[in-house]
């Protein structure tokens, strides 16, 4: 192969791999097009709302700094999450773009919770499409309780 040839195959691969990645670039831009609304809400313009509160299961208070996320279902390495942190008055609002999602609720000291329905114990899915607006979507999180054990020999 001459000089010229190798020249040409190698400006080639460059213009392809330039190509490639601008098309990579373009798809990571439309998947993490996160925004912010004109309420204030973090996520996807044009997608669905959920909404809810956090409260503690033992006293019923609100939770303040409660992070709660949708978990896209069914699919394992997608790269997002759609979160929210609580509000003073355990509130959350989450703008989310149209999926399939299940939500968790986690804060320190408290035990995660997934949300469920009296029905079933299963976490709930949500199959959220543009203008979706879920209300309602609360949680009851548990205290942990931690265990400090020391095991000693009985031979000592």
């Amino acid at each position: 192969m001459t000089n010229r040839a190798r020249s040409g195959l190698s400006s080639f691969t460059v213009c392809i791999v330039a190509v490639l990645c601008l098309l990579l670039s373009a798809l990571v831009t439309s998947l993490a097009g996160v925004s912010a609304n004109q309420n204030g809400v973090a996520g996807q313009e044009g997608g669905a709302i959920v909404s809810g509160h956090v409260y503690r299961a033992d006293t019923g208070a609100p939770m303040a700094g409660t992070l709660v996320t949708l978990s896209p279902c069914y699919v394992n390495g997608v790269g997002w999450d759609e979160r929210a942190t609580s509000a003073a008055d355990g509130s959350y609002t989450i703008s989310a773009r149209q999926f399939c999602y299940s939500a968790t609720a986690s804060s320190l000291g408290f035990v995660p919770q997934d949300y469920v329905t009296a029905l079933s114990p299963m976490p709930k899915i949500f199959n959220l499409t543009s203008g979706d607006k879920l209300e309602n979507i609360d949680f009851h999180l548990s205290t942990t309780v931690l265990l400090n054990t020391n095991i000693f020999p009985t031979n000592m």
